[in-house]
């Protein structure tokens, strides 16, 4: 794996040779944005416009009047945007852009949460659990970009929550990882064979058609603790 993130492999094969020369194919992966067009929603949005999918329009345009900013209907504290990246990925990099034409220090206090939704076995049934894999706060900074070095962790949620009584805009959101999805189970035991690889799982079945309510708070009480990574500014 390079700097980047990236990664290379190479195949040796046999060939007719002389001088004992061999053919090595080399193949690299390029990390992506794989927020962009994906499912994004907020706690709610102001009735002028400012809908959760602007943060994965893929456009860092931070000026309002361009249709291309997040925009809460209500100022307060523990105002929240989700995204749903639909699959789990190897992360390496989260950037938060902020917006520019006003308002900028909107986006001086919030927290970012990372995790997975993991449908785990309980007897015959399958129940859902939250896994924090990164998180951070960001306190009285006030920057047109907040980078954080995620160390390509894997996740397939990012939540970010505002600590101030102001409402929470965001230009956009990019999720930097490696293309393709991470494997998941279908039994258990494709389950232990993962886990004793050290590899995150997300078991492949049906999830429900509804989301409760209640869902945030279930992310707010999350059994371990996410672990803390510092921001790189």
């Amino acid at each position: 794996q390079d700097s980047t993130g990236g990664s290379v492999g190479i195949t040796v094969r046999p060939t007719a040779h002389s001088g004992g020369s061999v053919t090595v194919a080399v193949s690299y992966s390029t990390p992506i944005n794989v927020a962009q067009g994906k499912s994004a929603t907020q706690i709610n949005t102001r009735s002028a416009g400012g809908a959760a999918s602007r943060a994965v329009d893929g456009n860092t345009d931070g000026r309002f009047n361009r249709n291309s900013v997040t925009h809460t209907a209500t100022a307060s504290a523990g105002n929240w945007w989700k995204l749903d990246l639909g699959g789990k990925y190897s992360v390496s990099q989260i950037k938060v852009y902020n917006r520019l034409d006003c308002c900028k220090d909107a986006l001086s206090n919030f927290e970012i949460w990372c995790g997975k939704l993991i449908w785990a076995p309980d007897s015959s049934m399958f129940h859902l659990a939250h896994e924090g894999t990164f998180s951070a706060t960001v306190q009285n900074k006030i920057q047109n970009v907040y980078t954080f070095a995620v160390n390509n962790r894997p996740m397939n949620m990012v939540r970010i929550r505002t600590n101030l009584n102001k409402p929470l805009m965001i230009a956009e959101v990019q999720v930097t990882a490696l293309p393709g999805v991470l494997p998941r189970a279908t039994t258990t035991a494709e389950l232990t064979a993962l886990d004793q690889e050290g590899l995150d799982i997300e078991l492949a079945r049906d999830r429900p058609s509804t989301v409760s309510n209640s869902e945030e708070d279930i992310v707010e009480d999350l059994g371990t603790a996410p672990i803390k990574e510092d921001i790189v500014m």
